[in-house]
């Protein structure tokens, strides 16, 4: 009997060494230190030189043995077979912390400031290519909270870019000019204006775009010399703006020089800028025309225009170099333009700007014609008025409120015999010849009256026929032929 109960005691007791002792690959450790390569090899081979298949846990559980036995104090043996466990761990689970660790590899979020340089990154308003590739690269991984794991390479690379980075946020919060220039540049690269390849360069408070086709990347070409050709057209383009983008730096000393008090009453924030579009050729500029519904958008005597909803300019450049003086008065109009409504503008109030609302057209139409006339030694403004005309009434120029509506200002005198010769028919009537006469006259000779004039145009407190009357002291029907005489006397 006591047979009978001592066998299944027997048999229940095998059965629980069995399980305590499992299917395991990784013999326990003895009760002595092995010789630790008879001890690796043992649990790494499988006979005839063929490598054991390993689990992760059976791979973690060898790297535990090793140095609880101390054989990681011998960092070059120890360093070679912890790098081929890590490399087999990776192969089934990536994101292993020590087999990451292991295999020298850090994450992401060990960089120095990664974590307020990420978020900077993720908020600003300006970032640069880099910057979005590396949102683009890594951004779900951090969202998630995840490790990003970098070899010692790509966490120097990474690390470099991330204080690339930093280094462009800093100057956006520091430098609001370059952080008005990288707006605009990102504005133009997320719109339509990325179809029209370009070089740019700043020019004051002005940023110009010169958009060029051979500037356009060649996919099927080898890279490095394709990036060769583009650096050498883009040396070349840029030596191009420099034979005439000083224009604008004259323009704004022009002003400066000519109308003091408003230049110190309505500074011009470096916190934004004043773009122009400048095409190569005029099918590029038409193409963009088109596309911005702006058809017959050119005020007469102009090669571009100005764009109101947006206040930036474009022009084309012409392909005839006889022609180089108007594409120069026209980018000077068009700056003029850029500035007078920068001035405009309410600084209370970003829905108000008082240089548009103004109903003096004269003003708005010939002070900016006269600026652009004086960056030039022939300008097209008042060639007109040399011919045989019948002068307006001032008053009825001066009291013209806006550009809709033709109004044929210069009739034909009557004591002339003969058709109107074809070149002087002008789109406008020559108004705009008027307006710029009568500015030039002002300037000349009441200079300080004009800039009172425009200031209350810019500030939004005098307007009108009464206002000029005013303004300019001109009581009466004789002050006005007065006026009139002086004016038209003017012309060369």
């Amino acid at each position: 009997m006591r047979f009978v109960l001592a066998l299944p005691l027997l048999l229940l007791g095998a059965c629980s060494e069995d399980r305590g002792a499992g299917p395991s690959a990784i013999p326990g450790p003895p009760a002595s230190r092995p010789d630790r390569d008879p001890w690796w090899n043992a649990a790494t081979g499988a006979g005839s030189s063929a490598e054991k298949v390993l689990a992760p846990r059976e791979l973690r559980r060898l790297l535990e043995e090793g140095r609880r036995f101390g054989f990681d104090a011998d960092a070059e043996w120890w360093g070679r077979r912890a790098a081929w466990a890590a490399e087999r761990i990776l192969e089934l689970d990536p994101e292993d912390l020590e087999a990451n660790a292991l295999a020298g590899r850090r994450t992401l979020r060990d960089i120095e400031g990664f974590e307020a340089t990420w978020r900077r990154i993720v908020e600003t308003r300006a970032p640069t290519p880099e910057m979005i590739e590396l949102l683009d690269r890594y951004g779900p991984w951090v969202e998630e909270g995840r490790p990003v794991f970098l070899t010692r390479e790509e966490f120097e690379v990474e690390r470099a870019r991330l204080g690339e980075a930093a280094a462009h946020l800093d100057r956006l919060e520091g430098d609001p000019s370059y952080a008005a220039e990288q707006r605009a540049l990102l504005r133009a690269k997320a719109s339509i204006h990325a179809d029209y390849p370009f070089v740019h360069v700043r020019v004051g408070p002005f940023l110009v775009f010169y958009a060029a086709r051979d500037l356009a990347r060649d996919p099927e070409a080898d890279p490095a010399e394709e990036e060769a050709r583009l650096a050498g057209r883009r040396e070349v383009h840029h030596r191009r703006l420099a034979d005439w983008t000083g224009i604008y730096a004259d323009l704004v000393e022009d002003l400066r020089t000519l109308f003091p008090e408003t230049f110190r009453a309505h500074p011009l924030d470096a916190s934004e800028l004043l773009p122009q579009w400048v095409f190569s050729d005029r099918e590029s500029y038409a193409d963009l025309v088109q596309r911005l519904h702006r058809d017959e958008a050119e005020p007469p005597y102009r090669l571009g225009f100005l764009h109101e909803a947006t206040g930036w300019a474009y022009l084309a450049e012409p392909a005839d170099a006889t022609a180089m003086d108007l594409f120069r008065e026209t980018a000077a109009y068009l700056g003029a333009l850029q500035i007078l409504r920068r001035f405009g503008q309410d600084p209370k109030d970003p829905t108000i700007n008082h240089w548009i609302r103004s109903e003096d057209y004269w003003l708005k139409e010939g002070l900016p014609a006269y600026l652009a006339s004086r960056r030039v030694k022939a300008p097209i403004e008042g060639q007109a008025l040399r011919g045989p005309w019948q002068m307006p009434r001032l008053d009825a120029v001066v009291n013209r409120r806006g550009r809709l509506g033709r109004w044929e200002h210069l009739s034909f005198r009557a004591d002339v015999e003969g058709d109107l010769p074809a070149d002087l028919i002008l789109p406008d009537g020559g108004y705009t010849d008027l307006a710029w006469l009568l500015v030039r006259h002002l300037e000349r000779e009441r200079r300080p009256q004009l800039e009172r004039f425009l200031r209350a145009q810019i500030e939004g407190t005098g307007k009108g026929i009464l206002f000029f009357e005013e303004c300019f002291e001109v009581k009466g029907s004789e002050a006005w032929r007065a006026l009139q005489r002086a004016t038209y006397a003017s012309i060369e």
